[in-house]
Order: C-alpha cells, then sequence, then structure tokens
C-alpha cells in the first residue's frame, strides 16, 4: 500500500530522571530517537529534519509560554 499513509500523531516518551531504564525501554528510546524527525522519516519526504523537532540533547522545558 504505497500511496496509504496515516493521520499524523504526537509521540512522547516521558521518564523520571532518577530512574533506571529497563534496556528494553532504551532500545526503543534509542530507534524512535534514529528514526523519526530524522532526514530518515519518509514522512518529511525529502525535506531536512534540522530544526523540525526537538533536539535530544536540548534541556527539556514545561511546555510552550
Amino acid at each position: 500500500m504505497p500511496l496509504w499513509s496515516s493521520e499524523p500523531i504526537t509521540l512522547c516518551a516521558l521518564f523520571s530522571g532518577s530512574a533506571r531504564l529497563t534496556p528494553e525501554v532504551k532500545v526503543l528510546l534509542d530507534v524512535l530517537g534514529e528514526y523519526i524527525g530524522t532526514d530518515r522519516d519518509p514522512r518529511l519526504k525529502q525535506l531536512c529534519a534540522k530544526g523540525l523537532f526537538t533536539d535530544a540533547k536540548l534541556m527539556a522545558t514545561s511546555g510552550p509560554e
């Protein structure tokens, strides 16, 4: 079904900074971080991902003001 596409969704991964991540959760977050919102994401249709998504290295905020 190459012409099919899903509706956009908002995806969040929340965890306590002091909690230890299980190996399974860490792998999932690593895969999501490398694929979603990067130049490998087919939804961008060859647009550059830079600046379109939050950088994992940025400081977390409480949200828009």
